[in-house]
């Protein structure tokens, strides 16, 4: 379309298909979360890392490993596509409940925009806003 015809009136059906649009981007993000996945695979017993292991994206991996040295998981073990191959990080389970909890919040603010509460959350200084790097992106 060239710069100097007119451009096509936005209707009525174009507002509703977008508000639509929204609503079921919304409701598809309610049932991802709304049941816990189950793993993609079971490393049998006996082999390194015994366990369940989820694949949320590609090159992620999420896994309770059924026994380690002290006789049970009390870990979660994470891999990401920005570990050296073969590491991982570990998150006692209330620090990765506490994780995943957050990731949730954050994709429902990222989806509807900020809650009407939002202006009674407390400020954060220079420090907390540059730290740590965005990784659930894939952009540093």
């Amino acid at each position: 379309m060239a710069d100097d015809e007119p451009k096509p009136a936005i209707t009525i059906a174009d507002e509703a298909l977008t508000e639509l649009r929204a609503q079921v981007r919304s409701l598809l993000g309610l049932i991802d979360t709304g049941r816990k996945p189950p793993p993609a695979g079971v490393i049998p017993p006996g082999k390194r890392n015994a366990g369940p292991v989820w694949k949320p994206l590609p090159k992620w991996k999420v896994r309770a490993i059924d026994a380690d040295c002290d006789g049970g998981p009390e870990c979660v073990y994470v891999t990401t596509p920005y570990d050296w191959e073969g590491d991982y990080s570990s998150l006692p389970i209330d620090e990765a409940r506490a994780l995943a909890m957050s990731i949730l919040a954050a994709c429902d603010w990222a989806e509807s925009g900020p809650p009407e509460q939002a202006r009674r959350y407390p400020a954060l200084d220079e420090d907390d806003r540059r730290s740590g790097r965005t990784f659930i992106c894939g952009r540093p």
